[in-house]
């Protein structure tokens, strides 16, 4: 009888884990991707731009790692792209950090997708950070595209 109550009682807390565990996970979100300043960069850094430049979908397992995937079109062909994490909403509310989560390439026609996932706490700020995707920290020749704000909740 013990034995069944023991067996019991670990059934029951397993389960109250998973289910608190699926719980944490959070749904998809799409952000669309703006080009912030174009190729080369001329104009201002202001977190602002036309959209039609692809588009960041993210979200958060049970574990709280955080998934990116970053879709650029119509951008430098042939163009590696760092994808940063920034601390703050905007260029202009910034925190002053970062985190680079991974790289992106585009094709001949300037497209390109990336998924990366990286393990919590990557965040720099928050509650509401944002994306760059540029070609290197601070190289703004390739252009700047912003997807805001990333929701880190």
């Amino acid at each position: 009888m013990r034995t069944r109550l023991i067996v019991a009682t670990a059934v029951a807390l397993l389960t109250v884990g998973v289910l608190v565990g699926v719980a944490m996970a959070t749904a998809d979100v799409k952000v669309d991707l703006q080009q912030d300043c174009g190729s080369p960069c001329t104009e201002p850094v202001d977190s602002t731009g036309p959209t039609g430049f692809g588009f960041v979908n993210y979200n958060k397992n049970a574990a709280g790692d955080l998934h990116v995937v970053a879709s650029l079109k119509n951008a430098a062909p042939d163009t590696t792209y760092s994808i940063f994490l920034v601390c703050g909403p905007t260029h202009d509310a910034t925190c002053g950090g970062f985190v680079e989560l991974g790289t992106l390439t585009t094709n001949a026609q300037g497209n390109g997708t990336s998924a990366v996932s990286v393990e919590l706490p990557p965040y720099v700020g928050g509650p509401d950070d944002h994306i760059d995707i540029l070609k290197g920290d601070g190289d703004l020749t390739a252009g700047v595209y912003i997807a805001t704000p990333i929701v880190n909740t």
